[in-house]
């Protein structure tokens, strides 16, 4: 944690001897979990391997620790999705090379290909990709349909069904790809996403509407 006023001199890694705390913690006992509060990916690389589980509750407000030891203690059955990308090292990102100068300017070479779009488009392998998240459950996926409504609505459907023994959340995501685009585009773009409830084993139709995509030209 810094203090407010005040810029972080690692941009990747974890402050304070963290990392050292995390491995103190292993050290006595391997059965750990660990949870960060951040708002942007960290370096997990040095314990990632070696965690149990690793929970990211960013900044959830006055609530979180309650919300967290719910979670921790099996009472809820965790459902986020990741809102960015986790990656292996800095350098994998489009801003690297371009943080910290002098005069205080900041070049966005990276166009419209951020977040896990840079990733696409270069082939870059993340930890974990824009939009995880586990739960204490699983969830399969069938019978995909597309309905063409015409005056480009499209509606895609499918069933999601609960296959494993705990009650949860699922969030269905949709990607859109470019077939054969007038301009450069992004390799998938997230479209839409739904939120579904489910008890366990318990199976449900969830449909997704679009807006204003050309069917000629994606997928």
């Amino acid at each position: 944690m810094l203090p407010k006023g005040y810029d972080r001199e690692m941009l990747f890694d974890l402050a304070n001897k963290q990392e050292e705390l995390i491995k103190a913690v292993e050290a006595v006992n391997p059965n750990m979990v660990v949870v960060l509060n951040t708002g942007v990916p960290v370096k997990t690389e040095p314990w990632i391997n070696s965690a149990k589980a690793f929970i990211d509750v960013f900044f959830s407000g006055q609530e979180a620790g309650n919300a967290l030891a719910n979670i921790l203690f099996g009472k809820t059955n965790p459902s986020g999705k990741l809102v960015f990308s986790y990656i292996a090292s800095k350098d994998k990102t489009p801003v690297f090379g371009h943080y910290g100068h002098e005069d205080l300017k900041a070049p966005y070479s990276e166009g419209i290909f951020v977040g896990y779009r840079y990733l696409d488009k270069n082939n870059i392998e993340p930890i974990y990709p824009f939009g995880f998240g586990l739960s204490y459950t699983s969830f399969k996926y069938s019978n995909v349909s597309v309905q063409d409504n015409g005056n480009l609505n499209v509606t895609v459907g499918l069933d999601v069904e609960n296959t494993g023994t705990v009650d949860g959340d699922e969030v269905v995501q949709l990607y859109v790809q470019p077939l054969d685009p007038a301009v450069e585009r992004p390799v998938k773009e997230l479209k839409a996403f739904a939120r579904v409830s489910l008890k366990a084993g318990r199976k449900n139709k969830l449909a997704c509407s679009l807006i204003t995509v050309p069917l000629h030209t994606t997928t």
